[in-house]
């Protein structure tokens, strides 16, 4: 007698879900700025260099989740 067909051979997979790590950098901290009087705020050259990498990066990350998300959806 075969065993394959008997009902009690079966085995179940159930496939666990799995949550990719998504790395958020941090916002670039504002140190040392200058308020002029029109409203107007002097700040230094590195910071809005670091502002504008945290830029990208965020970018960079959003679209790695987006593709993660996509592909398993499939």
């Amino acid at each position: 007698m075969l065993l394959t067909s008997c009902n009690s051979t079966k085995i179940k997979y159930v496939e666990k879900p799995f949550v990719p790590e998504v790395d958020f950098p941090s916002f670039p901290v504002l140190t040392e700025a200058e308020r002029n009087e029109d409203g107007s705020v002097n700040v230094k050259e590195e910071w809005l260099v670091r502002l504008a990498e945290y830029r990208i990066r965020i970018e960079e990350t959003e679209k790695n989740y987006k593709d993660l998300k996509a592909l398993y959806e499939k």
